[in-house]
């Protein structure tokens, strides 16, 4: 009897370490996957890029935007303010719409979004959406913004996002909202949002110092129509409710403080990111499900230096593309997945560059 209990403790001992061996086991597997996901994504993939065209005729392009076989640029100098580049060798194909105030001409700056026949234009100093046939035939002015706004966003549904400029012609009441949700017509439907507040000092600052620093980049519409909102240094996740928007998720993209004075009786507040700040983000494309970030480098390694981060459709950063060569704003995707942007200006010409296609990952 006695041997008998001795076997059976000697048994399960044997057991026991047996399982707290494989409890060990698996836990060095999964800390081991979890480390080779981490350097997967902490770890830098490059891109490469490869000049398309030196092209003279772009003074100094503000925005970009591609669809089919064509580049879309905004040019901030010059006689016109949308320049129409060939996408396979990138010439000059013509320019539309004139700079002034007459029938037809717009204001600089301006903003752009492209629809299958036409290209909707924002002029922010006439606080004015226009519309332009891609074939030149037709310029109407649509409708007027509801106030001073950074931009507004056009968005697949039909619908307008109107990033608020809290102060100046702005409504009192509108002022206390980041967005105005607008129809398809101009009309507003709902206002959402307010400005993030994630540096401690924030807490205690002005909607104006606020949103002066909080300016929207870029809005990206995913198929369910939550929205990921991309300011320099914050993104924020909205989701779809009724006939407006909630905030399920906001945080930092990068660290940040800022100087700042407060608006007067003459003046709007101002902001001035700290020394050793950087690194935001100056905009963001969609392409298929995931969202391109292009992302500035911080001001000690040239602040306007570009590369580049994907992230999933609820705003997780997934991977950074680093290019092989100096990548400069603005930027965009064409259809195929590959990043156009800007190269260093030499002799008063402007390198287009072009990268390979994106490999996606799922």
């Amino acid at each position: 009897m006695l041997y008998t209990n001795l076997y059976f403790m000697k048994k399960e001992k044997i057991e026991i370490r047996i399982a707290v061996l494989a409890v060990i086991a698996s836990c060095l597997t999964t800390l081991s996957c979890n480390r080779n996901n981490a350097s997967q994504q902490d770890s830098p993939e490059q891109i490469i890029f490869q000049e398309l065209v030196a092209n003279e005729s772009i003074g100094y392009p503000a925005e970009m935007q591609c669809m089919d076989k064509y580049i879309y640029v905004a040019d901030h100098y010059g006689d016109s303010i949308i320049k129409v580049l060939r996408l396979e060798d990138g010439k000059t194909l013509k320019n539309m719409v004139a700079v002034g105030n007459g029938p037809g001409e717009m204001i600089r700056p301006i903003s752009f979004y492209l629809k299958p026949d036409s290209i909707l234009i924002y002029s922010r100093p006439l606080m004015t959406l226009f519309s332009e046939k891609l074939d030149g035939s037709k310029s109407q002015k649509l409708f007027m913004l509801p106030g001073e706004s950074s931009n507004v966003f056009a968005m697949p549904n039909g619908e307008y996002v109107v990033s608020v400029m809290p102060f100046g012609s702005m409504e009192k009441n509108d002022q206390e909202y980041r967005f105005i949700l607008l129809d398809s017509v101009g009309n507003i439907k709902n206002r959402f949002g307010t400005f993030p507040r994630l540096w401690e000092k924030e807490k205690d600052l002005s909607i104006g110092i606020l949103g002066n620093f909080h300016q929207t980049n870029s809005i990206v519409m995913n198929d369910d129509e939550s929205l990921v909102v991309f300011s320099s240094y914050v993104i924020s996740v909205y989701e779809r409710n009724g006939e407006t928007y909630s905030l399920v998720d906001e945080r930092m993209i990068a660290p940040y403080q800022y100087d700042y004075n407060d608006e007067t009786a003459t003046r709007s507040a101002t902001t001035r990111i700290k020394e050793g700040f950087g690194g935001g983000v100056w905009s963001a494309f969609k392409y298929k499900d995931k969202i391109i970030a292009a992302r500035r480098y911080k001001k000690s390694e040239d602040y306007n230096r570009l590369y580049f981060e994907i992230y999933d459709k609820k705003g997780t950063l997934e991977r950074t593309l680093m290019p092989d060569k100096d990548i400069y704003p603005p930027a965009t995707i064409t259809d195929t997945g590959k990043i156009i942007a800007f190269g260093k200006e030499s002799d008063e010409k402007r390198s287009i560059m072009i990268s390979v296609p994106i490999k996606m990952q799922y």
